[in-house]
């Protein structure tokens, strides 16, 4: 019941009362940092596919391990790739 409360409240709040309400910025909390680096590796996703085509399950794997600032770097990168082995030879660095 507690979470059917919170989920309904914060759905109508914004970013600034959720940050009144808990005196902390929405940035620090974990859900907001899990649910960025999510959103993350869906969009990095979408564009090696746009760029490479297929992206091989293995390196999909290895890119769902990244941390927020590995993926981060790896947006930066991505364009640069020319090929799937690019890719690999980057997730091999990291």
């Amino acid at each position: 019941m507690v979470t059917t409360v919170m989920v309904y409240k914060l759905e109508q709040l914004s970013p600034n009362d959720i940050k009144a309400m808990l005196d902390i910025p929405i940035q620090e909390t974990r859900f907001y940092r899990e649910v960025r680096q999510e959103g993350e590796k869906a969009a990095i996703l979408r564009l090696l596919h746009k760029r490479l085509g297929d992206i091989p399950v293995e390196a999909q794997a290895k890119i769902s391990k990244l941390s927020l600032a590995e993926l981060e770097s790896l947006s930066d990168t991505l364009l640069e790739f020319a090929t799937v082995m690019d890719l690999q030879t980057w997730l091999d660095k990291q």
